[in-house]
């Protein structure tokens, strides 16, 4: 299977554990480095320095193409010709997100600090936004839908860490950084119990197989 958009290797990892046969498509070598020194050692693990929209894969090679967390940086129409062709006859996609309900009191506050210091970025990168990427992905193809609840304890350096590390968020040694820093503070003191605050999330999975353009 293909992992495109891969990352630090979080997803292949736990395929890695079901014992998926994994590719991992990055173009960031930062990143991709990261994921090569936690997975290097498994046999069935590989990375490839290269896009969602050029994988430079073989044709009908692959049963699955999974993006986790990615797929809206991507070219839809591109992928869509690029991932049928890497498809083998039967394979489908995967698209997955983590997203935070927003009737959760903590996910609310940290939302409201993501839009002060994320301003028109955070807004472009919202959970309604990422997912209306879907259905024109698909082309009219259907698809299967699945949602999991989960939750996440963080102590406060893990929580502070979380928050900074969107990609919409300022750098952590910049004067804005500094002031969001301050505030994501107050805001795990608000909601801590037992040195620990709890992150619920929802995870949103797409499952098929998209039609071919017209």
């Amino acid at each position: 299977m293909a992992d495109v958009g891969s990352g630090t290797g979080l997803l292949a990892r736990e395929l890695l554990r079901r014992r998926y046969v994994v590719i991992a498509i990055e173009p960031n070598a930062a990143m991709r480095a990261m994921a090569d020194a936690l997975l290097s050692n498994c046999p069935n693990y590989c990375s490839i320095a290269a896009s969602a929209e050029a994988t430079s894969l073989a044709d009908g090679s692959v049963d699955l193409v999974a993006a986790a967390q990615a797929f809206h940086w991507f070219d839809v129409a591109a992928v869509r010709r690029e991932w049928l062709r890497i498809l083998a006859p039967n394979g489908r996609v995967a698209l997955i997100w983590n997203t935070r309900p927003l009737d959760d009191p903590l996910q609310q506050a940290v939302d409201d600090v993501l839009g002060e210091f994320g301003g028109v970025r955070h807004d472009a990168l919202t959970a309604q936004q990422q997912l209306s990427t879907v259905a024109p992905f698909f082309a009219g193809a259907p698809y299967e839908q699945f949602e999991v609840p989960h939750s996440q304890p963080l102590e406060r350096a893990g929580f502070v860490s979380l928050v900074l590390s969107r990609s919409t968020m300022p750098d952590r040694d910049t004067p804005a950084g500094r002031r969001a820093e301050q505030v994501i503070f107050s805001l795990f003191d608000r909601y801590v119990t037992n040195a620990a605050v709890t992150v619920n999330y929802r995870t949103v999975a797409f499952l098929g197989r998209p039609a071919a353009a017209r």
